[in-house]
């Protein structure tokens, strides 16, 4: 019986040793392990707090490395090795691209060493479980060999051992079935660890740990929802004041568009002395540097939105650059500079960009040069190269050192000069460089000190036209061919009664419609060549009505659908996108600038300019245009003048139009003054028609009159 008790306590004696190995592991390797992966946790989610403190965030983001090595020696997890190194991997990830401004990059990047302390807190709850089962299977199997000396010796002295050994099986089931439950999710499990032996310890550790995973994650939770909250709020006022500038520019807009159109018509006025005639382009060109204002407005809410981009459309080189040269050269004299200009006689007369982003940049560009040049000149080269055009903007400035050169492309980055103030923020040369990058190239820099500043851009043209730049300024007078019809719906009066007179002057018959509904009722009866159409068309949306539009000339078609040309005062930023998306030929923003609307008709219909020089226009203008209509226009016989004459009189539109198709026939050489009777017919100006062919027939027998009194 001794040598029984003596095996059987032998038994439980190497079966409690081999249990507590078994335990220490669990004690001194898999819960430290957890232990420094939830310090980990909750110290990466409080880099955020110290973001403004960079000597605090640099030794946190080494505790956290240390955290990480001191996991890898204590853990005897298989893929502790490899998860340790992704996790240092992530902080130092998290560390190169810790970014004050960037909070959701910040999360992201959390996130992600989360889930891979989430892989290993897993990994060293399955060690927990493998040893708990490994105890299991160790007191199991003792259990089985014992169980003859337990029969022996169970009415003896063996009912403890016994009851020991139940109760550790039961203790490591218990925590077994718990780290089962708590990897599913469930953080609320505890086990019960009342008493002073190991099992006790063992769950009161596991108690420990549940209840600091618990914490962690609560407070996870709460920062989430706490940052979420924020993030809405942000973007809440974002939007706000997006859209409070759109609607401010677009207050802007209403007036604006008067100033404009009364400038573009009374420009076009060949009465005006030659220093009116400066007045009124003066007054044009600063309405002009407004409405460019007003749209770096827009562009504001975009970028704030990251909805910036690059619209390219083709114009003409001439105007843009006589334009740009004309805003800085009053300027430039003023401070008593010299303004070069070096335009190549080999430059396109037209190219393909984004004029309103290329004038930002070389605004930005002109303005650097005339800030920092006190005495010389400053210059603006423009020249072709393979495969574009290089921009150059020159002066003779205070120059910058060349270690600088790469520090003033950096946003808010200014040089310090001794013997002045920085003036402006330090955006406009970063700014100009991602515009440029935007447009397939970049900015580069030649400078030294006391010798000047050169900045150039070499700007991609793959279908650059080899014409040479034409650089006297030209006025369109009218166009060849049969008259043309524009059609212009809008709810007002701004755009259609400035652009009415304007392009009545050039030739086009012109009609305004104020409801979508007689504008789709009359559209097919007066088969315009291009219809002006406002995005904001009464209550309607003008896509909309454009739909309704191509409804109507599918089922006619015979009939030949127009042009469609839409305008906004941009409410919305998205207003030109959607425009062109949906279909339209061309978008126009609100002012229009008449050059515009005539280089958009020109593609559309393919029209010839008659053109005359601004030279021509002024002084003599009135002798020259009577002398030019009597050499262009050839009155027909009178016998169809009279003829028409008598049509007029009745007020038939319509036989009227015959009639002269008639006479076209008959006198060819007549056309320019048939044609223009053709236009004032489209306008329905019977008044104007019937009072020149009565002048044409008075002064014919006037002058008969007068014959037969000199041969009396």
């Amino acid at each position: 019986m001794s040598l029984l008790m003596i095996g059987t306590g032998a038994g439980y004696l190497f079966t409690s040793l081999y249990m507590q190995k078994k335990l220490d592991v669990m004690s001194n390797a898999a819960l430290p392990a957890m232990q420094k992966l939830n310090s980990l946790r909750s110290n990466v989610w409080g880099l955020w707090e110290l973001r403004d403190d960079e000597a605090a965030s640099v030794r946190a983001f080494r505790e956290l490395e240390q955290e990480i090595l001191d996991f890898r020696n204590l853990s005897i997890h298989e893929d502790a090795e490899a998860l340790s190194i992704g996790l240092r991997s992530g902080i130092l990830e998290l560390h190169e691209s810790f970014d004050v401004s960037d909070y959701a990059g910040f999360v992201s990047g959390a996130d992600r060493i989360n889930l891979l302390i989430s892989q290993a807190m897993e990994g060293e709850t399955s060690i927990l479980l493998r040893k708990g089962r490994e105890v299991n299977g160790v007191v199991d199997y003792a259990n089985s060999m014992n169980m003859a000396f337990v029969a022996i010796a169970l009415l003896f002295c063996l009912l403890p051992g016994w009851w020991l050994a139940s109760n550790i099986s039961k203790a490591l089931g218990s925590a077994s079935r718990a780290a089962d439950r708590i990897a599913a999710g469930d953080l609320t499990e505890r086990l019960n660890d009342k008493g002073n032996d190991e099992i006790s310890e063992l769950a009161n550790a596991f108690n420990r740990m549940v209840d600091t995973i618990r914490q962690a994650d609560e407070e996870i939770s709460r920062e989430v929802q706490d940052r979420v909250r924020a993030e809405k709020r942000a973007q809440i006022a974002a939007q706000a004041k997006s859209d409070f500038l759109a609607h401010m520019s677009h207050e802007f807009r209403t007036p604006l568009n008067g100033i404009l159109g009364y400038s573009q018509l009374l420009s076009m006025d060949k009465g005006l002395s030659g220093k009116n005639r400066e007045v009124v382009l003066s007054l044009r060109r600063s309405g002009e540097s407004l409405l460019e204002l007003i749209n770096d407005v827009l562009d504001l809410t975009k970028i704030e939105a990251q909805k910036m981009n690059v619209q390219k459309n083709r114009f003409y080189l001439g105007d843009f650059l006589d334009s740009l040269v004309e805003s800085y050269s009053e300027q430039v004299h003023r401070k008593g500079l010299t303004f070069q200009v070096q335009l190549d006689e080999n430059l396109p007369e037209d190219i393909l960009s984004d004029d309103i982003r290329l004038r930002q940049i070389l605004v930005n560009l002109l303005g650097n040069a005339l800030k920092f040049t006190d005495k010389g000149s400053i210059g603006l080269e423009v020249k072709p190269i393979e495969g574009g055009l290089r921009f150059s903007v020159m002066d003779s400035g205070i120059g910058i050192d060349p270690k600088f050169h790469s520090a003033v492309m950096q946003p808010f980055n200014q040089i310090e000069h001794r013997d002045r103030k920085n003036q402006g923020t330090g955006l406009g040369l970063p700014i100009s460089n991602r515009l440029l990058q935007m447009m397939g190239t970049h900015l580069n820099i030649k400078s030294e000190i006391g010798e000047g500043t050169t900045f150039w851009f070499d700007l991609p043209q793959p279908d650059v036209k080899h014409r040479k730049l034409v650089h006297v300024p030209t006025q369109i007078t009218g166009y060849r061919g049969k008259a043309r019809k524009i059609l212009i719906g809008e709810e007002g009066l701004g755009t259609a009664t400035l652009m009415m007179p304007l392009l009545q002057k050039v030739g086009f018959e012109t009609l305004h419609l104020r409801t979508p509904e007689t504008f789709l009722e009359k559209c097919e009866f007066f088969q315009p060549d291009v219809v002006l159409l406002d995005l904001y068309f009464c209550d309607a949306d003008g896509v909309e009505v454009m739909r309704e539009l191509e409804k109507i000339y599918d089922r006619n078609p015979e009939n030949q659908m127009p042009g469609v040309f839409m305008f906004s005062d941009h409410r919305d930023p998205l207003d030109r996108e959607r425009a062109l998306k949906s279909g339209a030929d061309s978008f126009l923003g609100v002012p229009i600038r008449f050059t515009d609307l005539l280089m958009a008709l020109r593609d559309q219909l393919d029209l010839v300019w008659s053109e005359s020089s601004s030279e021509e226009s002024e002084g003599d203008s009135g002798e020259k245009e009577t002398a030019g209509n009597s050499a262009a226009e050839i009155i027909p016989d009178m016998k169809f003048v009279e003829a028409l004459l008598i049509i007029a009189r009745s007020g038939n539109i319509r036989q009227l139009n015959k009639k002269l198709t008639e006479v076209k026939d008959a006198c060819p050489e007549s056309m320019l003054f048939l044609e223009r009777m053709e236009a004032l017919c489209g306008q329905y100006k019977i008044n104007a028609i019937q009072k020149e062919l009565e002048s044409y027939l008075s002064s014919t027998d006037r002058d008969q009159h007068e014959g037969a009194k000199d041969v009396t």
